[in-house]
Formats: C-alpha cells, sequence, structure tokens
C-alpha cells in the first residue's frame, strides 16, 4: 500500500498533530525516529505544500524536535549517581556523613516507585520530580490510578 494511503495507529500520548499525521501515513515509524529522519520527512511534506515553501534548516531542526516528543528528559540511576556525587562534593565543609546516605535512601526509591520504563532502562522524569519537590504532588499518571483504586 503506498505511504501516503497506509493508516498506522499513532500513539495517543504522542503530542503533537502533525507528527500523528505523518506516522498515520506511514512516513514516519511510531516508535522512535531519529531527528534526521523526522528532518527528511519534513522537507519532504513541505515541498508537498502550496508554492513548495523553504524553510531554513534551523526551523526544520526545530519542527523536529518538537514533534518528536515521545522522549522525555528523564534521570538514570546512573545519571542519579552523578548528581548524588555532585552533591555531595559541592556541599564539602558543610556535609554530614548521613547526607549520602538519606541520598541514597531517597533518590533509587524515588526511581523505582515514581520510575518509568524507557528504552535504556528506569528513569524519572525531570517534569515529575519537579513537580513532586516544588508543587508538592505525584505525577498524574500515580494520581489518576490510585483514584481508580
Amino acid at each position: 500500500m503506498p505511504a501516503t494511503t497506509r493508516k498506522a495507529d499513532v500513539s495517543p500520548n504522542n503530542p503533537c498533530a502533525f507528527l500523528r499525521a505523518l506516522v498515520s501515513q506511514g512516513m514516519l515509524p511510531d516508535d522512535v525516529a531519529g531527528l534526521g529522519e523526522i528532518s527528511k520527512t519534513i522537507v519532504k511534506t513541505a515541498k508537498a505544500g502550496d508554492g513548495s515553501p523553504q524553510l531554513p534548516a534551523a526551523a526544520i531542526r526545530a519542527i523536529a524536535l518538537i514533534a518528536n516528543g515521545r522522549a522525555e528528559p528523564g534521570l538514570t540511576l546512573d545519571d542519579l549517581k552523578r548528581m548524588m556525587d555532585a552533591n555531595f562534593a559541592r556541599a564539602k565543609g558543610r556535609r554530614r556523613v548521613i547526607d549520602r546516605r538519606l541520598m541514597d535512601g531517597e533518590w533509587p526509591i524515588l526511581l523505582k516507585v515514581m520510575g518509568k520504563q524507557g528504552k535504556r532502562g528506569r528513569y524519572l522524569s525531570v517534569k515529575e520530580v519537579r513537580q513532586l519537590f516544588v508543587d508538592r504532588r505525584l505525577p498524574q499518571r500515580m494520581s489518576r490510578r490510585l483514584a481508580a483504586g
């Protein structure tokens, strides 16, 4: 079936209508696409528009980055260990031995409790960590499950 008429399943969590349309028409995969592949597809699609618009490379990359919203900034266990090491080193002269033990007890547990499964393993969403510490809220995905009982 030609790529322009094929209807593919599209992730309901994909935040970009433009990307969902490209996936739906079989122009991009529904799992992960590299920025290069997304950029080429955007250029190809732009050439099909009225007047064959020319987009600057920076604009194409910006669209690709925004459209590729399936990835989110997150912290893996290795990232968390580097962060804890840096925090502990930065507190030199003011730190207590228990401070590192507290971090070791807090962050890996948060990863187990609030973590998401990603392609590289379990990770903590930076957005959700911010919500927890600044807004004092659990992630919506967890709150919904708790409310559902």
